[in-house]
């Protein structure tokens, strides 16, 4: 289910599980679930996520920072949100449209940190079950982000970025970033990369070019 899916379909109640990741199968009890919402109400927080269990093992998550800006930042597979905070969320990401799951929550969470804070449980709150397990090394998933496949993807992330920095004024008064400034920067970069400096998807480019 699309996060809009999802909200709709829970609308009467006052805070709304969402389920980021279709791969797994997530468990919590009622004491966990009283003690999230227990968290949620005495800190009028707009969105929380919480440490969680797989396989027994304990994965902590890291504290969100507000302005963080990262499209991965890893929030686990569940997150809660407050009706409210989510209704005016979604009010504003009516006209635009979103490829993927993955696009949406961007889109949807750094919308919803306009409304109220993002926080974090620092407790193992809830398990999950893989459905589908990713074996492959920790070395090839780190590059999954360059993977051709993925650029779309990190297009449409760059866009959403750009659309919410632009919405909340971030630019500082009179800075113009032009063609001149980029390439001083990227003659910069390379300097302190071994290996050269790559732009990346983030300036229209594919790998190698």
């Amino acid at each position: 289910m699309t996060i809009r899916d999802q909200i709709e379909s829970q609308k009467d109640e006052k805070y709304i599980f969402l389920q980021l990741n279709d791969s797994v199968d997530i468990n919590i009890d009622d004491e966990s679930l009283n003690a999230v919402i227990n968290f949620a109400q005495g800190r009028h927080c707009a969105m929380f996520y919480c440490d969680y269990k797989r396989n027994d093992e304990w994965i902590p998550l890291i504290d969100y920072q507000a302005g963080a800006l990262r499209d991965d930042f890893d929030f686990g597979p569940f997150v809660m949100v407050d009706r409210d905070a989510a209704v005016k969320a979604l009010e504003y990401l009516k006209p635009y449209s979103h490829s993927s799951k993955y696009t949406e929550f961007y889109d949807f969470r750094l919308q919803i940190s306009t409304v109220g804070p993002i926080m974090h449980v620092d407790q193992p709150l809830y398990t999950v079950t893989a459905k589908v397990v990713d074996d492959r090394p920790s070395g090839y998933k780190q590059f999954d982000y360059v993977n051709p496949r993925n650029a779309e993807i990190q297009r449409e992330c760059e866009e959403i970025c750009t659309r919410y920095l632009e919405d909340i004024n971030a630019n500082p008064p009179g800075v113009v970033f032009t063609e001149e400034k980029k390439d001083a920067w990227d003659e910069r970069l390379a300097q302190v990369f071994n290996r050269g400096f790559w732009d990346g998807y983030y300036q229209g480019e594919m790998l190698g070019e």
